[in-house]
């Protein structure tokens, strides 16, 4: 309530100062405009609120009856919240325009219904709303001030004030500023919130820009993230502090747009930012300056077909700080063969971890082959298989050339003569030097898995050899948990 009160004052301060001159009201407006088309077809003549409440009703646009009407200005005073809500739609549905007049004529008697009534006036008619916040900020109830403060984001005039209130004030002056701004679908109050998001040093306007779903805010988001990417690209190369302050605040604007990556327009933005991002050089190990091409590359990479081919295309100069996100990506979302066409050419004749980080990332998920489902419920009719079967085949004829045992302990398929020749010298090496090692089960569980023609053989010579040792429980789990 404090900073209820505080945000009043300054607002009651700034319309004090003349800064924010509201509109007058509308008998003037009429009295001076030009005169209304008639005749069939025409549109329904002005409202003049000099026009007393009953002579409405001789007006060719309103012909519904005003008793209606009057009882549901007195039900907006109702003490049960389900009727005055009732009546409030009621008369937005069916009434509109007629009820108007009689909506600011029951205003400033102090009745329960007055912040309904300020609500509906937002609704129905916002610049009479907005002619009636002066006095209500200055005499009115404190629920009647909120309905006031509402109607301050639906004018340019209000928004200037409301921005200007989120600079350099209190901390509970700024984020009710920022709430209001953020309620209203109006461009001008949109614009507010993303600049006020740009210098918030703290969490509100974020929150509130992320929540915030009118396409305004979308479009006030977009033509920010413009600017900031043409100002880094223009301060790449010249001013590091500019740079630094600019990265920083198009990485927040993109935090902002993710979730919203399947809309077009944001889409299309990201598409556009994305074949600019060499102005986007990475000094992350700096620790000094905010990296806005990692958020880029993750808005593309859960965004649709489109943002995630732009980035599989762009693998040969992709950053490898960016490779386990890409890598994750592909695996996750393309199709078995275009994975392969992506990153066979990445592996390494080499076994175990990498030094190159394509070809350990790759790898890494290469090696879930190596895990097992089943259904749950032991049923006959869905047999357990290995995850290998659902990468392309062509990626264990990839292993088996390049010697890479790894692999092909997790890529091997029944049928496939290299895979066997491999396992089989694999597997003699291992019951020479450790047969009682895990590697060891496994490489006899996966060929009893694929149908090595000397699996039974394997797993009685391995039994053998381990007669006098104990068993390995690591080994025990992987035969029995992971492949049997």
């Amino acid at each position: 309530m404090a900073n209820a009160i505080t945000f009043l004052d300054r607002v009651r301060v700034l319309l004090d100062e003349s800064l924010f001159p509201l509109p007058s009201g509308h008998a003037d407006a009429a009295s001076t405009a030009p005169p209304a088309a008639t005749g069939a077809g025409a549109p329904p003549p002005p409202l003049s609120y000099a026009i007393p409440w009953r002579q409405i009703a001789n007006e060719p646009y309103a012909s519904d009856a005003l008793h209606p009407v009057e009882t549901l200005n007195a039900s907006l005073d109702s003490p049960d919240a389900a009727v005055a809500a009732a009546a409030e739609e009621t008369i937005v549905r069916c009434y509109r325009r007629v009820a108007v007049p009689l909506l600011r004529g029951a205003l400033g008697a102090a009745q329960r219904g007055d912040p309904r009534r300020l609500g509906l006036l937002r609704r129905l008619d916002p610049p009479s709303a907005l002619a009636l916040v002066p006095d209500a900020l200055a005499s009115g109830s404190a629920d009647l001030q909120e309905a006031a403060l509402a109607c301050l984001a639906d004018s340019p005039q209000g928004v200037g004030l409301l921005a200007r209130l989120t600079l350099g004030e209190a901390a509970g002056v700024r984020e009710k500023a920022l709430e209001l701004l953020a309620g209203s679908a109006s461009d001008e109050a949109a614009t507010a919130l993303v600049d006020a998001l740009l210098v918030d040093i703290a969490a509100p306007a974020s929150r509130l820009v992320c929540e915030c779903r009118y396409p305004s805010v979308v479009r006030a988001l977009i033509a920010a993230a413009r600017r900031m990417l043409s100002a880094v690209a223009s301060d790449a190369s010249q001013d590091r502090r500019a740079y630094r302050e600019h990265a920083a605040g198009l990485r927040k604007l993109l935090l902002c747009l993710m979730g919203r990556e399947h809309e077009p327009e944001v889409a299309s933005f990201l598409l556009e930012a994305y074949s600019q991002r060499a102005g986007l050089y990475w000094l992350a190990p700096t620790g000094l300056i905010a990296d806005p091409l990692e958020k880029l590359v993750e808005c593309m990479a859960s965004g649709p077909a489109a943002l995630q081919g732009a980035l599989i295309a762009s693998l040969p100069d992709m950053n490898l700080a960016y490779v386990p996100m890409v890598v994750s990506l592909a695996f996750d979302n393309l199709e078995p063969d275009q994975v392969y066409e992506a990153f066979h050419g990445v592996l390494q004749p080499v076994e175990g971890d990498s030094t190159d980080s394509w070809d350990l990332w790759v790898t890494r998920r290469l090696a879930w082959g190596r895990r097992a489902w089943w259904a749950w419920d032991n049923s006959p009719d869905v047999p357990s298989c290995r995850l290998a079967e659902c990468f392309d085949a062509r990626w264990l004829d990839d292993a088996v050339n390049g010697g890479r045992v790894d692999l092909v302990l997790a890529l091997a398929r029944p049928g496939h003569a290299g895979a066997n020749r491999l396992l089989k010298q694999h597997f003699q090496k291992l019951l020479r030097e450790s047969p009682a090692s895990a590697e060891a089960y496994e490489t006899v569980a996966v060929m009893s898995h694929v149908g090595h023609p000397l699996a039974d053989d394997a797993l009685k010579q391995l039994e053998a050899a381990k007669a006098n040792q104990p068993a390995s429980p690591v080994g025990m789990w992987v035969v029995t948990e992971a492949w049997l």
